[in-house]
């Protein structure tokens, strides 16, 4: 997003915070299978790996929501724009006008530029925290999406156990799973053929 560069970053925290602290525990099972139970009596357990960011990227509505998103920054840079523009305008003038203005009249102009220059400032840090705050909620809808597409897709499977395979550079993440465990392509087919949107 051209005025948010720290999408990544935002993501990034977002993951860690829904990062699975089971996640050590699928290491030591060997093909998707736990260790048996005790006693006479052996029970397996099905285990499934989803790397989160992978079906975030591939998530038609992220792309959606994201569109949406821009309009709405495209509509205020707009608007910031323009004082940008009134301000250079008034710099233009003051310079070609201040060898023959008084000292009463230059101050006059100066102080007026700087108020609107205040004004701008004041603007653009304002859409900057408004953005960053829409941002964030569309990344929590999204990723609320994602992790009910994921319980359906569990249930469904009779997964006993799905942990977080999002790459090791995420803290938290699994460091090691074998590939027959990964299930994201099918978290991305039912995420995208299904409506998994939180109800109203």
């Amino acid at each position: 997003m051209r005025l948010h560069p720290g999408i990544q970053i935002g993501i990034a925290a977002w993951l860690v915070g829904c990062t699975l602290a089971a996640a050590a525990a699928a290491v030591d099972a060997p093909a998707g299978k736990a260790p048996a139970a005790s006693g006479s009596e052996s029970k397996a357990y099905k285990i499934g790996v989803v790397n989160r960011k992978e079906v975030f990227d591939a998530y038609t509505k992220t792309k959606t929501e994201y569109e949406t998103l821009q309009q709405e920054v495209d509509g205020r840079q707009k608007k910031v724009d323009a004082l940008s523009t009134q301000i250079d305008a008034q710099k233009k003038e003051y310079d070609g006008k201040k060898d023959s203005m008084t000292e009463t009249e230059r101050d006059e102009f100066k102080a007026k530029v700087e108020s609107d220059y205040r004004q701008y400032r004041g603007e653009l840090d304002r859409m900057q925290r408004d953005i960053d705050s829409m941002e964030l909620r569309v990344v929590k809808k999204l990723f609320g999406d994602i992790d009910r597409a994921i319980a359906r897709v569990g249930a469904e499977g009779d997964y006993h156990l799905v942990l977080d395979g999002t790459p090791k550079d995420t803290p938290g993440s699994v460091i090691y799973y074998s590939p027959t465990l990964n299930m994201t392509q099918k978290v991305i087919d039912y995420i995208n053929s299904h409506d998994v949107s939180e109800p109203e």
